[in-house]
């Protein structure tokens, strides 16, 4: 084909394999820079919403125990998990019973009821844990020399989650509420006669 005198010569030219390697080594390095940032806000959302959970868990528990002379729901049987349903049923201390955000989807909040001997005699507990299974999705806690919650799905079962040893650590998210005279409890690796740890760790 013969060019006229006006016609242009495009110059088409593609990128070279070199500078193809430099934008993927740009990319990759924008991708590990991002993506750890993305997943450490990911969980910390899902910490805050747990511990928001379960404050909003601990009014109900509270005002349960206003309603019935100190004494927390009681274990029972039910078709729900964790037997919550004292706290929507027959009065809703609450309208829902959220959902843990670190479990599969149909796993509520767990909490353990707690009595001395002479309270569990009359069926009344004095006392409660509600706890998460925190971000290693594992959670164990043991009461009165063995007795355990399971299951433990966690490689740190016995650690208190602490944001300061990472976003990733191991450990449940925890809150006591009641009376703990009288109740031995194990956490952490110490037994606890009569006093509760800080709740959330803190």
């Amino acid at each position: 084909m013969k060019l006229r005198s006006g016609d242009r010569i495009q110059n088409k030219r593609a990128m070279t394999l070199i500078e193809l390697l430099v934008v993927a080594a740009i990319l990759g390095i924008l991708v590990a820079v991002a993506l750890p940032n993305f997943l450490n806000a990911s969980l910390r959302a899902k910490v805050s919403r747990a511990r928001s959970d379960i404050r909003s868990l601990a009014f109900a528990e509270e005002t349960y125990a206003l309603d019935n002379d100190g004494g927390y729901p009681p274990d029972g049987y039910s078709s729900r998990p964790n037997h919550l349903y004292w706290l929507t049923s027959p009065v809703p201390y609450m309208a829902s019973i959220p959902l843990d955000p670190f479990l599969p989807r149909d796993w509520e909040y767990t909490r353990l009821y707690l009595s001395d001997s002479a309270s569990f005699q009359r069926r009344k507990y004095q006392a409660y844990v509600l706890f998460s299974a925190g971000p290693d999705q594992g959670f164990v806690i043991v009461y009165r020399s063995g007795w355990s919650i399971s299951p433990c799905f966690g490689k740190q079962p016995y650690i208190t989650y602490d944001p300061t040893n990472g976003t990733r650590s191991g450990g449940d998210i925890y809150w006591y509420g009641g009376n703990p005279s009288g109740i031995p409890l194990w956490v952490d690796g110490e037994t606890l006669e009569g006093r509760f740890p800080p709740n959330f760790g803190g």
